[in-house]
């Protein structure tokens, strides 16, 4: 495979960063709509009242660290609520407020609306095979990336 190609890889995904996708929603950066967007999957899909910062972290790729100022500015937006676990009081979970609760349908409506826009001018085959081949990506990526560390640290 041509080197070129890479490159031509890594343009294509990083014109993403250049689009202001936290539009959707003006109050909120890109790193808290994602937060509260994996707050929300968690509550509905895994039926998760109490989401460990354990598991926000690992979703959302971040350190216990930068996690922590924005959990407290969500906090200060009351979108979210930090407490001791119940069964181990030295872990932390969050809980969304009802207020967050409403942002979260929200976000999740607008960005459906905004995706749907664009999706529906591309042929649906076409669709999940690049949906297929960005998770084979993301999968790839992140195992290379641990073999990287895993060579650092050694």
């Amino acid at each position: 495979m041509k080197q070129s190609i890479a490159m031509e890889m890594l343009q294509a995904m990083h014109q993403f960063t250049k689009l202001k996708m936290n539009n959707l929603m003006d109050e909120y950066t890109l790193r808290e709509e994602q937060l509260m967007m994996t707050m929300g999957q968690a509550k509905h899909m895994l039926k998760m009242s109490e989401v460990p910062v354990s598991y926000v972290c690992e979703k959302m790729n971040m350190s216990s660290a930068s996690a922590s100022r924005m959990f407290r500015s969500l906090e200060e937006k009351n979108i979210i609520v930090r407490k001791s676990a119940k069964e181990n009081k030295r872990n932390t979970v969050l809980m969304l407020t009802e207020y967050g609760i409403s942002q979260c349908k929200e976000l999740h409506k607008r960005g459906e609306i905004f995706w749907m826009k664009i999706l529906e001018q591309i042929e649906e085959e076409r669709i999940v095979e690049m949906i297929e081949l960005l998770d084979e990506i993301y999968l790839k990526a992140k195992t290379e990336l641990e073999k990287q560390e895993e060579k650092e640290g050694d």
